[in-house]
C-alpha cells in the first residue's frame, strides 16, 4: 500500500517538476531595447498555471491519503472541489475559452 501511494506522490512530484518549468517560460523577462518580443498565448499561459495549481492539490491529497492527520476531512473537501474546479478551466483552456469563474 505504501509502496503504491510513494510512486503516486513521486509521479507527482515529476509532473509537477516538468509543470513549473513550463510555467516559468510565461515569467516576466528583461527586453533590451531593439530586441523582438515574442507573444505570449493567454489559453498555454492559463492551462500552465492551472495545472501546476492542480498537480500542488494532488499531492496534498495524496499525502493526506498517506498521513491520515495531515489533512482534515472538511479541508479535503475543499481540496477536491478546487481540483474539479481547475479541471474544469484546464479544460476550457485546451478548447481556447476562458473558464467561468461563476460555475459551482
Amino acid at each position: 500500500m505504501n509502496s503504491k501511494l510513494d510512486k503516486k506522490i513521486n509521479s507527482i512530484l515529476d509532473n509537477l517538476d516538468k509543470a513549473q518549468k513550463r510555467c516559468e517560460q510565461f515569467h516576466a523577462h528583461q527586453v533590451n531595447p531593439g530586441e523582438r518580443i515574442q507573444p505570449m498565448d493567454v489559453f498555454e499561459m492559463g492551462n500552465a498555471f492551472a495545472t501546476r495549481q492542480k498537480l500542488y492539490i494532488e499531492l496534498n491529497l495524496a499525502r493526506a491519503e498517506k498521513y491520515p492527520s495531515f489533512l482534515t476531512e472538511e479541508k479535503i473537501e475543499q481540496l477536491v472541489k478546487e481540483k474539479l474546479r481547475l479541471e474544469r478551466n484546464i479544460r476550457a483552456y485546451k478548447n481556447c475559452q476562458f473558464p467561468s469563474q461563476y460555475h459551482d
